[in-house]
């Protein structure tokens, strides 16, 4: 194994345990490195750049499960903000209204 593919590899699992450990914030360096590396790889043979692709494959599915679930946090947070927003309705006439609700304060009480 090469020194290229070495520390390739080395950062892929280290992007993969940022991943999995929640850990976003690191990945921005992981990337500048990752980056970095590129024009090197041109050395490699083809095996080597599959094992690499196999690895940064793996990590953009945990990367894409990670953005859908700050997807579906976000969309929850918005419907429990918009819990306390007035009902808007249309009046016969047309006319947009909104409905007066009692505030319950019971409504979200997961944790």
């Amino acid at each position: 194994m090469t020194a290229v593919e070495q520390k390739m590899t080395r950062l892929l699992e280290s992007e993969r345990d940022l991943l999995l450990g929640g850990d976003l914030h690191g990945l921005a360096d992981i990337s500048k490195q990752k980056e970095a590396l590129i024009p090197n790889m041109r050395s490699l043979d083809a095996s080597a750049r599959t094992r690499l692709r196999s690895a940064a494959d793996q990590n953009d599915a945990l990367l894409g499960a990670a953005m859908r679930g700050l997807r579906g946090a976000i969309r929850r947070i918005n419907a429990i903000s918009g819990a306390h927003a007035p009902l808007q309705t249309y009046s016969a006439n047309g006319e947009r209204a909104a409905l007066s609700q009692p505030r319950r304060r019971d409504l979200e009480t997961r944790a």
